[in-house]
C-alpha cells in the first residue's frame, strides 16, 4: 500500500463528491458477504463519536483498500487530495516543458495533462515474475494487461510464476494469453529484420482471473496506429526501478511509419519496459522496448496493431454479453441462467435498442425471493462503471416519501421544495406526487448528461410492501423515468403491480419497438443448457482448453441427481450445481 488514508484527506471528497464514495464502497466490497456502503459508515461513526471521514479512514486502512479506494477515485476525474493534485500537474507541466523546451510548437494543454495524469493511475500496472517486478504494463481491456514479451521471458525457459500488481495496489495472478517474443537480434542491441518484424513484435497480453479493467481505467487503443509526423513529443508510463513515479516527457522520432522501432528520449530505467506511450494527445504510440545502443526505443503499434489474434483477444474481452461469475473468476459467484438478462443489458448498453428503457425481473413464483437482490449484483457486475452509474433505491416500508429518499441516493442531499401552486397545500396530492416525480426526473437526466454516464435506479420489491403513499409515489416515477431517455430501470419484484404501459417479451421486439418499456425476465428455474452457457463462458474467458466432451462431461456431473421437470430445475438447486460446477473445473484444470 503506497499510504494510509486519512480523515483530512477524505473530509473535502466526503463534503463535495458522497455519491462518489457511495459507488467507490459499492464496487470494493462484496454486496452480499461483506457490504458496505456510506449510511451505514457514518452511523457507525456516531455511535463511537467519530467523524465520518475518520471512520472511513480506519475501515479502508485496516481492509487494506486505501489505494484501490484512491484508484477507484481517479478513474473517476476526481483525485483524493485537489491541492496536492494540482501541484503534482504543475510539476509535469514544468516537466514537460523542461523536456520539450527544444521543439517548437509543441505544449501540452494542462486540463487534458491533469486528465490524462489522473486516468493513467487507473490503468497502469507492475508485472512480477516470480515476485519480482520485471517491467511494468496496461489494462486494455477488463482483464487483459498489455506488455513486452521479454518483460514476462525467464532466463531458461520456464514457465514464470505471473502476477499483476494493479492499479489497486493489489498482486494478482496472471497468465500468459499471447506472447510474440523479440528477435535474436534485440538481445545485443539490434535490430529484428524488416521481414521478421511482424513476429518478433516482443509483445504480450495477460490474462488476469478478475475484471480490473472494468472497475478501474483502461488504455484506449487506436482503431489504427496514429499517424507518423516526424519528430514529435512523447509521453511514457511507467514504473522506472519499480517505483510509482509515474510519467516522463521526451521526443520520439516518428519520421518512418515502416521503422521497426522507434527511438525517444524520454527518462527510463530497469522496470520501465511494457510501459504504454502516448503523443502529445495522449494517443496511444506503442511499448517502451529498451535501448538500442545508447538509444531508448519503443516498438511501435504498427508493429502489431494488424496482428489478428492479438485484435480478437482484445475484442473477445471487452464484448461481453454474458456474465458467467460475479467477479470474472472461477472461485466467484457463479451466474447460471440469466440469459434473457444479459441479453437485454447487452442491447442497452450498446444502444441497440432505444425504446428499451430497463428490465423487469419477475418470478414464477412469489413466495421465492432468490434472484430479486442478486439482478442488483449482477447489474455492477456487468456494467461498465465509467459509462453507467447504478443507484439502488430503498423502499422498505419505513419509506413513505419514495421521491425524497430517491433525490438523496442520487445526488446525496435533500429534494427542492415543490414549486408554487403544486405545493401539497395548494393542489390534490396526486398532482402534487405527479409534480415533484416529474421535476426529479428531469434532475436525474440532467446529471446523467452532466455525468457522461447512464443512470441506472434498481429497486427491490420489500418482503413487507409499500406504504399506500409511498406506492403511488412510486408509480408515477416508473411512469416519469421510462421517459428520459439517458435513465434506465430494473424492476426487481412488483409482480402483482402496473408499473409499465409497455413491457416487452424479448430484445429482438424491443429492438423493433418505438414505445419506451421494460423487458420482462422470469426467473425461477433453470435447465441443462443454462449451466452449459456458464461453463462455456467459464473456459472461454479463462483461456481453458475444453472441447465439446469436456464441457459435456463437466455439466452432467454438475446436474447428477438433481430432479427436473420438462427439462427445467428448481432454483434451489442453483448453489450445488454452482458448487460442483466449480469443483469439475478445479479437478479439470488439475487443481484439485
Amino acid at each position: 500500500m503506497s499510504g494510509a488514508l486519512t480523515a483530512k484527506a477524505l473530509a473535502p471528497v466526503l463534503a463535495e463528491a458522497p455519491a462518489l464514495v457511495h459507488e467507490a464502497l459499492q464496487a470494493l466490497y462484496d454486496p452480499r458477504d461483506d457490504p458496505l456502503d456510506l449510511d451505514a459508515v457514518a452511523v457507525a461513526a456516531r455511535g463511537v463519536g467519530r467523524t465520518t471521514a475518520a471512520m472511513l479512514a480506519m475501515i479502508l486502512n485496516e481492509d487494506g483498500l486505501s489505494d484501490a479506494f484512491v484508484a477507484f477515485l481517479a478513474a473517476h476525474a476526481r483525485p483524493l487530495d485537489g491541492p496536492a493534485f494540482a501541484a503534482t500537474v504543475a510539476r509535469l507541466k514544468a516537466d514537460s516543458e523542461a523536456a520539450l523546451g527544444g521543439l517548437v510548437g509543441i505544449a501540452f494543454d494542462e486540463e487534458k495533462l491533469a486528465a490524462f495524469a489522473l486516468r493513467s493511475k487507473s490503468f497502469r500496472c507492475r508485472v512480477r515474475v516470480n515476485g519480482k517486478v520485471t517491467g511494468c504494463g496496461a489494462l486494455v481491456s477488463p482483464r487483459l494487461v498489455l506488455t513486452a514479451q521479454h518483460v514476462i521471458a525467464t532466463a531458461n525457459g520456464a514457465a514464470p510464476r505471473l502476477e499483476v500488481e494493479g492499479p489497486d495496489g493489489r498482486r494478482h495472478p496472471a497468465t500468459v494469453a499471447l506472447a510474440v517474443p523479440p528477435h535474436e537480434a534485440e538481445k545485443t542491441g539490434g535490430l529484428p529484420p524488416a521481414e521478421g518484424a511482424a513476429t518478433h513484435s516482443d509483445v504480450a497480453l495477460l490474462r488476469l482471473d478478475v475484471p480490473l479493467g472494468r472497475r478501474y481505467a483502461q488504455v484506449d487503443l487506436p482503431p489504427t496506429p496514429v499517424p507518423c509526423n516526424g519528430k514529435s513529443a512523447f509521453v511514457l508510463v511507467h514504473f522506472p526501478g519499480g517505483k510509482a513515479s509515474g510519467i516522463s516527457f521526451g521526443e520520439i522520432d516518428r519520421s518512418d511509419c515502416r521503422a521497426v522501432r522507434h527511438a525517444h528520449t524520454a527518462k527510463a530505467a530497469n522496470g520501465s519496459s511494457g510501459g504504454p506511450g502516448f503523443d502529445a494527445e495522449f494517443r496511444f504510440l506503442g511499448l517502451h522496448q529498451g535501448r538500442l545502443g545508447k538509444v531508448k526505443r519503443i516498438v511501435p503499434f504498427e508493429q502489431f496493431s494488424a496482428n489478428a489474434d492479438f485484435r480478437a483477444r482484445i475484442e473477445g474481452d471487452r464484448q461481453v454479453r454474458y456474465l458467467w461469475s460475479l467477479d470474472g473468476s472461477p472461485e466467484g459467484h457463479l451466474v447460471i441462467g440469466r440469459q434473457t438478462y444479459f441479453d437485454a443489458l447487452a442491447a442497452i448498453a450498446a444502444g441497440e435498442a432505444p425504446a428499451l428503457r430497463g428490465i423487469w425481473v419477475r418470478r414464477k413464483s412469489i413466495a421465492e425471493s432468490a434472484g430479486l437482490a442478486f439482478s442488483h449484483d449482477l447489474l455492477g457486475a456487468f456494467l461498465d462503471a465509467s459509462a453507467h452509474r447504478i443507484v439502488r433505491l430503498p423502499i422498505e416500508i419505513e419509506v413513505g416519501d419514495v421521491v425524497a429518499r430517491l433525490h438523496a441516493e442520487v445526488f446525496a442531499a435533500a429534494p427542492p421544495e415543490a414549486a408554487s401552486g403544486v405545493r401539497l397545500d395548494e393542489t390534490t396530492r396526486v398532482a402534487h406526487d405527479e409534480d415533484r416525480a416529474r421535476a426529479l426526473a428531469d434532475a436525474i437526466q440532467a446529471q446523467a448528461v452532466a455525468e457522461g454516464r447512464t443512470i441506472w435506479i434498481f429497486v427491490e420489491n420489500p418482503p413487507a410492501g409499500m406504504l399506500q403513499d409511498a406506492q403511488v409515489q412510486f408509480e408515477h416515477l416508473v411512469a416519469e423515468l421510462l421517459l428520459r431517455s439517458a435513465v434506465r430501470l430494473v424492476l426487481a419484484g412488483f409482480e402483482t403491480c402496473v408499473l409499465a404501459e409497455t413491457v416487452y417479451e424479448t430484445v429482438a421486439e424491443a429492438r423493433t419497438g418505438t414505445l419506451p418499456g421494460l423487458l420482462a425476465e422470469y426467473i425461477g428455474e433453470f435447465s441443462e443448457a443454462d449451466v452449459r452457457m456458464t461453463a462455456t463462458e467459464m473456459a472461454r474467458a479463462m483461456g481453458y482448453d475444453w472441447g465439446a466432451e469436456v464441457l459435456t462431461r463437466i455439466v452432467r456431473l454438475a446436474l447428477a441427481g438433481l430432479p427436473a421437470q420438462g427439462g427445467y430445475y428448481p432454483v434451489m438447486h442453483l448453489a450445488s450445481v454452482a458448487d460442483r460446477l466449480r469443483a469439475e473445473a478445479r479437478r479439470e484444470e488439475g487443481g484439485g
